[in-house]
C-alpha cells in the first residue's frame, strides 16, 4: 500500500492565502455594487403629454410629470423629449449631483424648449 506524501506547509499556506484573497475580492465587489444605485428611466403618458420616472434600485426616486424648471404645468410634447431629459438626470445622479437640476439652457440645447 502506497501513501501520498503530506502537502508541504508552504503549499498549504499559499492555498489558504489565495482562497482568502478570492473571498475578500468577492465580498468587496458585492458591497461596492450594493452601494451604487442602479438607475432606470421609465417614460409614461401624462395629461396632455409625457413624463418620466427615475428609479433607483427599483424604487421611484423622481416622478416628473412636467418639464423641470418651467412655470406652469408644461408636459413633454413627445416620448423622445422626456427620454432625453431623463437620461441627463440619470447622468447627473451618477456623477453624485443631488438634486439633479436641469437648466433652461440644457432644455434649449436638447430641443425641449424653444430659444
Amino acid at each position: 500500500m502506497t501513501t501520498k506524501p503530506a502537502p508541504s506547509r508552504n503549499r498549504l499556506l499559499t492555498s489558504q492565502f489565495l482562497v482568502g484573497l478570492l473571498g475578500f475580492g468577492i465580498i468587496f465587489a458585492y458591497l461596492r455594487h450594493q452601494r451604487e444605485p442602479l438607475y432606470q428611466l421609465r417614460i409614461f403618458p401624462a395629461s396632455g403629454g409625457w413624463g418620466y420616472d427615475i428609479l433607483a434600485n427599483g424604487s421611484t426616486l423622481i416622478h416628473q410629470e412636467t418639464i423641470p424648471g418651467e412655470t406652469g404645468r408644461r408636459n413633454f410634447r413627445n416620448v423622445e423629449q422626456a427620454r432625453r431629459v431623463g437620461k441627463i438626470v440619470i447622468m447627473k445622479l451618477q456623477q453624485g449631483q443631488f438634486p439633479p437640476t436641469v437648466s433652461r439652457q440644457e432644455l434649449v440645447q436638447m430641443k425641449v424648449l424653444p430659444q
